[in-house]
């Protein structure tokens, strides 16, 4: 039916395709196209029935559900099927992402301008060995910081490398630079970092 004005019928029924609970019933008006095809958005169309006062109040989890289709040409409506609906790897991945940041986010606490937490964080690990655990993805080169403290002004003051760690020592107004277990003091302020190779 090309270019055809149809009334079609959504209906969402929980537990049995046949039998089912009644959960939401909407219609849309829509054309068909030159092919004979139409398209529409589930949950947007006029609401004519079903137990849920929202399409957003539908329990999707409480049970199967099933997707009912009518349409109607003017003449009554016809059934053109019903299917269940059935969870996509991504859907699932979703829902299980959103309860666990929810989680995630109750466990810091926003303070007056500070956000702590009393769980262990880990940046780089799903599993933090410590209160804090950076790990890095093994692309990072020697000059690539793994973790960096920074002043405000960007002077890096303390920074953890694949190789070791670089601090500023604020009391001497000198760069220390661990490599392995070797120690280098003395190296002038102005070239923080500089000279190493």
């Amino acid at each position: 039916m090309k270019s055809a004005d149809l009334t079609v019928r959504i209906s969402i029924l929980s537990e049995d395709a046949t039998t089912g609970t009644l959960q939401w019933e909407e219609t849309h008006s829509v054309t068909t196209n030159e092919f004979g095809v139409f398209t529409l958005k589930i949950g947007t169309g006029e609401q004519t029935g079903g137990s849920a006062s929202a399409f957003s109040d539908i329990q999707w989890g409480s049970a199967s559900h099933f997707l009912k289709v009518g349409v109607n040409d003017g003449s009554g409506y016809v059934n053109m099927g019903t299917t269940q609906l059935l969870s996509v790897p991504y859907a699932m991945y979703s829902e299980y992402a959103a309860s666990s940041s929810s989680s995630v986010e109750s466990s810091w606490v926003d303070g007056v301008g500070k956000v702590t937490t009393t769980v262990d964080v880990g940046i780089g690990t799903s599993a933090p060995a410590g209160k804090l655990e950076v790990q890095g993805d093994g692309d990072e080169g020697e000059e690539d910081p793994l973790f960096e403290v920074k002043r405000k002004d960007g002077q890096t003051v303390f920074a953890v490398y694949t190789g070791g760690v670089r601090h500023l020592c604020r009391h001497f107004y000198q760069h220390v630079v661990q490599i392995g277990c070797w120690w280098y003091s003395n190296i002038p302020r102005s070239g923080f970092f500089s000279g190493l190779s």
